[in-house]
């Protein structure tokens, strides 16, 4: 009988071996953050051009599957057993014509309308300079400002140096990056082809992975909780990408009609911006309203604002919910603590995805919650029975 109790006694203690375990490798990782950071940050810089390559495969993986079905029914045997690999070459060779056309008609007409626009702003003159001397001296604004004609060169730099903008000449080292911005471009476009064309057998692998090394429960839990997670993030991605199409295209037709020279700039900016929920469009729209005023006077640039204001509301009340549905709808309070936790920790890209990313959470709280309570009420309605039988 001692031998059959010492085994349990023995496996008794091994949740607090690995509880302290744990606590001393979190303190090691304490102690040695900054060696760990670098570490990670090498690491990064390493993985950086295979999560691009997955990123982008996952974003044709749409198309790509369509096509895919369509060329499984063709009547040529041909087609329908290479149609994996016709549909990625048609796919990438459609993404590569399409890039090709936005350098070839649009990069031009943008860079040259972005060149005016730097041209106007460097020449914008002495009113900003008499009014930095005039805070200086009096701290009161001065009676009488022409917004119209400006910037000066001395109060631009000082505004510059304040807020930390030169880091803004870090593209000209960029220069010397060029070989090895190719490489990772190439790194992930390689990838991205081969994440496509063996996404089954990845997927198989990772399932038989988790069906293998964690519990039945769990596994089927992570698988649903993964297919909620896999049709948030398309739904958002894909609603985004054609929404900024949308508001850009129509964001540089109110600024042409409101008579800014710098439409084709300020519009697709515009809608690029609009890609992060809330913050994008108002900083797009500050932006846009700051340049016109500047270049094209105050009375453009009211314009511009109202007409923005009116596309905002009804991209928000209108276009978007046509688009994406209900799918995502999350009070705009949980949006905006997520995309500002994102933020936080993964800039711009943790803005964009704060939001999926929410939804997903939100759905396993929200699962746990259920199976708490459903425990609870089982256990409450068994308890009420032992004491109506008492």
């Amino acid at each position: 009988m001692p031998a059959k109790s010492a085994g349990p006694k023995r496996w008794r203690y091994w949740p607090l071996f690995w509880f302290a375990l744990a606590v001393i490798v979190a303190c090691k990782v304490i102690n040695e953050i900054n060696f760990v950071w670098i570490w990670l940050k090498a690491l990064g810089r390493i993985v950086e051009p295979f999560f691009a390559g997955f990123l982008i495969a996952y974003l044709l993986n749409i198309p790509v599957s369509a096509l895919e079905t369509r060329l499984a029914t063709s009547n040529r045997t041909a087609v329908r057993k290479h149609a994996k690999a016709i549909s990625i070459a048609a796919v990438y060779l459609g993404a590569l014509l399409i890039l090709a056309a936005i350098v070839v008609l649009l990069v031009p007409a943008i860079a040259q309308t972005a060149s005016r626009l730097s041209v106007a702003l460097q020449e914008v003159l002495p009113q900003i300079d008499a009014f930095m001397k005039e805070i200086a001296e009096t701290g009161f604004l001065p009676p009488q400002l022409d917004f119209e004609k400006g910037l000066g060169t001395d109060a631009l730099k000082s505004i510059v140096d304040a807020i930390g903008l030169d880091r803004l000449t870090a593209p000209l080292g960029m220069l010397m990056a060029v070989p090895s911005a190719l490489l990772s471009t190439a790194l992930a476009v390689i990838s991205s082809i081969y994440f496509l064309s063996g996404k089954d057998s990845y997927i198989r692998f990772w399932s038989r992975c988790l069906d293998a090394f964690v519990p039945a429960k769990a596994s089927e839990a992570i698988h649903r909780h993964a297919a909620h997670a896999n049709t948030y993030f398309k739904s958002f991605f894909y609603c985004q990408l054609l929404d900024a199409c949308i508001v850009g295209v129509l964001a540089t037709i109110i600024c042409k009609l409101a008579g800014s020279e710098y439409g084709l700039v300020l519009g697709p900016l515009i809608g690029l911006l609009n890609v992060i929920p809330y913050f994008g469009a108002l900083v797009g729209g500050v932006i846009a309203v700051g340049v016109t005023a500047f270049t094209n006077g105050w009375p453009n640039a009211i314009g511009i604002a109202i007409a923005l204001v009116v596309l905002q509301q009804v991209d928000g009340n209108l276009i978007q919910p046509r688009i994406l549905g209900s799918q995502l709808a999350m009070s705009p309070l949980l949006i905006i603590v997520g995309i500002t936790i994102g933020g936080a920790v993964w800039g711009v890209l943790g803005m964009v995805v704060a939001i999926p990313i929410a939804a997903v959470l939100k759905d396993i709280l929200v699962e746990a919650m259920q199976n708490r309570e459903t425990r609870s009420h089982k256990g409450g309605a068994d308890g009420t029975e032992i004491n109506s039988e008492t």
